[in-house]
């Protein structure tokens, strides 16, 4: 377990940005750990308004996968109660943030569901998109000094196998919430 711990402080301080850093990469970073993420409750936003019922299902999917995942992060975070990288003064973070459970990344498992889904109900060319923003997301959390890799990558495992379960496993959702027509219209599925 040291050794690991040793990896994961070498892989940090390898990633990580500093006020050294050029100011356009650092804006990069910053954009990439805290802004990213809201593209997703748009996207759902659009799926949801302007979608066809599997859409709408999928929006459900999403969120349930999401939901499980961040409820799962908080128990783990209960039991490992990891410092954050500046928290534990290995390097000084980018940005504000509050010194919580660094483990695992809540914005990892937010990405990796919502990717997962959109891979499982195939839409594939936004899914790729998606993943490349989730991969610049996970980025640019380590390089801002807020998460180790090792949070980033047990999000974005967390977030993929919940996901897959919730996919598989979650019951399929009462007709009356999907529904209710779509702001253009009703589109019905064949």
């Amino acid at each position: 377990m040291n050794s690991f711990y040793s990896l994961d402080i070498t892989v940090l301080q390898s990633l990580v940005g500093s006020q050294q850093s050029p100011t356009v990469f650092v804006c990069f970073g910053i954009l990439a750990a805290k802004a990213l993420i809201y593209l997703i409750p748009i996207h759902l936003i659009i799926l949801w308004f302007y979608g066809s019922v599997e859409e709408r299902r999928a929006v459900i999917t999403i969120v349930e996968a999401i939901i499980i995942g961040l409820i799962l992060a908080f128990i783990i975070g209960k039991f490992y109660d990891r410092p954050r990288p500046f928290a534990a003064n290995i390097v000084t973070a980018l940005i504000h943030h509050r010194a919580n459970p660094s483990f695992p990344s809540d914005h990892a498992i937010i990405f990796f569901a919502y990717v997962t889904c959109l891979y499982l109900f195939r839409y594939g060319n936004v899914a790729n998109v998606a993943l490349v923003l989730a991969c610049l997301t996970c980025w640019g959390r380590v390089f801002v000094g807020v998460h180790y890799p090792s949070d980033v990558f047990a999000g974005a495992i967390i977030g993929f196998v919940v996901a897959r379960l919730v996919f598989r496993y979650m019951p399929r959702f009462p007709n009356f919430l999907v529904m209710i027509p779509p702001i253009r219209g009703y589109k019905k599925d064949e």
